[in-house]
């Protein structure tokens, strides 16, 4: 018995060692600069998204020689369609080479082609790489927490941080982020013929091409071009050509429909704001999802919670920056995303929620007149209301974002409906105009106070300690109190108090409410 109760208390303290480790290392700041797994995963995202900003610059630079034939309208650019090819130039090579070769007019077509474009063509070619190698990382990254590398991390306690759960979301995010945009804003012909282009005019035997075959992956034409329509299975099937832990995904999925991953609980308070809160994880959501597809067509009950805590008032809703998706088109081909969607979007309810939108406009239109009113808003006022300016401006921006983001619905009947019940166009500008120049004065006056309070705090701890000693030397009933102004709210509250103080009874009943007359006997004046 003895020896039994030796080995239970050796068992217990290892697992009170444990757990106050693994306490010890959630206590731990995930992105301080010792913590290996929080940077690892910092500059991850941080990489993910310098890329899709590398992307945003080269879309607008696609030289047109790369669109097809008949987007071509400059006859310098046409002629070069002999020499680019496709990704059927893998299948047989060496034939499309004999091609160019036995011509001396497309050989030095091929050779001003590579003098003119090959530094450009670079660079795509490196944006097209460097999305391949993020995933490679991302799964890399994965596998080392799944497998022990980063000591006491695990996934399950990066999704418990506050900081980490924002990154893993980010991560996957952001991959998701590039393929749609990559198909939305370099087409999948115009890529072929990139990397096509780039194989041949920088060798085989390049170190540049030894990621090759997942770039080639990465960019064969998915069968979606432009805004028109969607192939069968788009865009799940290009989003799994790249294969990311199945239990990870739904780990992050699972936080992102239940957690409110940026915390905005303060700046979002009001029931009614709970859409306006979440919609940048909302967005993430959206995204996310298209890596977990089986719950888009199969799980009408959890894509209810998540249309119903997400997506209630807001179908119109920013991917990314500047990439704005409709939710009633893009779930259209989802069973179970279309029926939660549909519980919630009808002809009645975006009326609904128009006349709500307006409604909400007036009242911050209102305020904000007030607020702007000449002479009105100085320093005092600011402190003594702040939280009435915080609140307009919060309906302000949520009644601003909802009526631009909706008035792009591709739904002819929704935008008639909103455009009928909503703020006119010029009231709508005008509402934006007066939040944004309360948000620039309020913003001025913040670093303003900011900006000067070290030597407020100064000039007033000086004025105070010289009041207390001139008190202090009044009691000594040899010097008179000279600096005393009539003050009108201190010979109040001075009476206040002396009336306080004389209704006090020492038989009262209550001698708890006797003890706090005395502690507070009136308000501060």
């Amino acid at each position: 018995a003895e020896a039994w109760a030796q080995a239970w208390a050796c068992a217990w303290a290892s697992a009170c060692a444990v757990a106050a480790g693994e306490a010890a290392a959630m206590a731990e700041d995930f992105l301080s600069e010792d913590n290996l797994c929080g940077q690892s995963l910092l500059r991850l995202v941080s990489r993910g998204s310098s890329i899709i900003a590398e992307l945003q610059r080269l879309q607008a630079n696609i030289p047109k020689v790369f669109l097809p034939r008949d987007g071509i309208d400059d006859p310098e650019q046409a002629r070069y369609a002999s020499i680019l090819f496709d990704f059927g130039y893998l299948t047989n090579p060496e034939d499309y080479e004999r091609k160019v070769n036995t011509s001396t007019e497309m050989l030095d077509l091929d050779q001003e082609f590579n003098d003119t474009f090959y530094e450009l063509l670079g660079r795509f070619y490196k944006l097209f790489e460097s999305i391949v190698i993020y995933v490679a990382d991302l799964n890399k990254f994965v596998e080392d927490v799944q497998a022990g590398y980063f000591i006491q991390h695990t996934v399950d306690n990066i999704l418990l941080d506050d900081s980490g759960r924002q990154l893993m979301c980010e991560a996957l995010y952001l991959f998701g982020v590039m393929l749609l945009l990559l198909e939305r804003q370099i087409p999948g012909p115009v890529r072929e013929r990139m990397v096509i282009a780039f194989y041949r005019h920088s060798g085989e035997s390049a170190s540049s091409q030894e990621n090759i075959e997942d770039v080639c992956r990465l960019c064969r034409q998915t069968g979606y071009v432009g805004r028109g329509s969607k192939p069968r299975n788009y865009p799940e099937n290009f989003f799994a050509r790249f294969s990311i832990d199945k239990m990870v995904i739904s780990q992050i999925i699972g936080r992102m429909q239940n957690d409110d991953i940026y915390m905005q609980a303060s700046s979002f308070p009001l029931p009614e704001h709970r859409t306006t809160r979440l919609v940048a994880q909302g967005s993430m959501l959206y995204v996310c999802l298209y890596f977990a597809p089986q719950l888009l067509k199969g799980e009408p009950a959890t894509m209810r919670e998540i249309v119903d805590r997400h997506f209630s008032e807001n179908w119109v809703i920013p991917a990314y920056m500047g990439y704005v998706v409709d939710l009633s088109v893009e779930w259209s081909s989802y069973a179970a995303a279309a029926a939660a969607l549909g519980n919630v979007l009808s002809a009645a309810n975006v009326q609904t929620f128009a006349r709500r939108n307006k409604r909400r406009a007036v009242v911050a239109m209102e305020k904000l007149r007030g607020f702007l009113t000449q002479g009105r808003l100085d320093e005092k006022f600011l402190l003594d209301n702040l939280e009435a300016l915080m609140s307009c401006m919060r309906e302000s921006n949520v009644a601003l974002r909802w009526r631009f983001l909706h008035a792009r619905a591709r739904s002819k009947a929704y935008r008639e409906a909103i455009h009928r019940e909503c703020a006119s166009d010029d009231e709508t500008i005008a509402l934006l105009l007066q939040t944004s120049q309360l948000e620039w004065r309020l913003k001025a006056m913040f670093e303003t106070l900011l900006r000067e309070k070290a030597s407020k705090w100064q000039a007033c701890r000086e004025q105070s300690a010289e009041r207390l000693k001139e008190l202090s030397q009044y009691f000594t009933g040899e010097v008179l109190l000279t600096r005393v102004r009539r003050d009108e709210s201190m010979v109040k509250w001075f009476a206040g108090v002396a009336q306080t103080v004389a209704s006090l009874d020492y038989e009262e009943e209550h001698a708890t409410v006797t003890g706090r007359k005395i502690r507070n006997p009136t308000p501060n004046p």
